[in-house]
């Protein structure tokens, strides 16, 4: 199954995923000419039958970085982020954060100062974690939560000034988008977002003008895709697309 693609300086294009839904390794293929055929980059799996996904890749002039979580022999999940810094050709594991309850990386990006930002949740708590100096040493810098209820960061983007945007739902159908100006030292929520009662955003872009779009949906009777956007840095914010199939009865994500 993949999951998340990306294009590095060089022109490659990364895509990851897992092999299976049921028990599957954690899969990075590469592809040099534009798509037409591909290279297996990268396996992995914490122990024989453990379930192991990347949910996520990106990549600088040095290095590829992918996200994501795999399950060891003791059925615990592990927040994992494996990198290369030769082009894929080998891989190690640079972050390793086992917790027992739901533990994923799901998102990861490089600001433009080189720090690597990789989001997701631990223990069911929305987390994210930062490495300064390409991926050697880990820090979390940010952990939420509304209520008693699973919280999950799922998208993370930077833009050109440095700032960086994370978004993810929290608490009872919150659609949270959360802003560090700091390079990831302290948050502040600036979207809290429900329609019909709930909202989860899935990802989040900045254009070359600055403006901000976090994609998304709402779920319930009436299952919607939604886009929300924000022309002036994460303070305000509009919902530009509200989409859904004639049926009800089909979710739009």
């Amino acid at each position: 199954n993949l999951l998340r693609i990306a294009i590095n300086p060089l022109g490659e294009v990364l895509a990851v995923g897992t092999q299976s839904v049921i028990k599957g390794k954690w899969v990075t293929y590469r592809s040099s000419d534009g798509g037409l055929t591909w290279l297996l980059a990268d396996q992995f799996q914490f122990s024989s039958g453990g379930q192991a996904t990347a949910w996520s890749v990106t990549a600088d002039t040095a290095r590829i970085y992918v996200s994501g979580t795999a399950r060891d022999a003791k059925n615990v999940d592990h927040w994992v982020v494996r990198r290369s810094a030769d082009g894929g050709l080998t891989w190690t594991t640079a972050d390793n954060l086992p917790l027992q309850g739901a533990t994923a990386s799901i998102g990861i990006t490089v600001t433009p100062s080189g720090s690597v930002i990789a989001v997701g949740y631990t223990a069911a708590v929305w987390t994210v974690r930062r490495s300064t100096d390409g991926g050697n040493t880990w820090a979390t810098v940010d952990k939420f939560k509304l209520g008693n209820y699973m919280s999950v960061a799922k998208g993370i983007t930077a833009d050109a000034n440095g700032n960086l945007y994370v978004t993810g739902s929290a608490g009872k159908g919150h659609w949270i988008t959360r802003k560090s100006t700091t390079g990831g030292i302290s948050w502040t929520t600036v979207d809290d977002f429900t329609l019909n009662g709930s909202g989860i955003g899935m990802g989040v872009a900045v254009d070359e003008f600055g403006r901000v779009f976090v994609g998304g949906s709402s779920s319930g009777s009436s299952p919607r895709w939604i886009v929300r956007t924000s022309s002036d840095a994460g303070a305000t914010w509009v919902t530009t697309d509200d989409y859904r199939l004639a049926s009800p009865s089909n979710y739009t994500s």
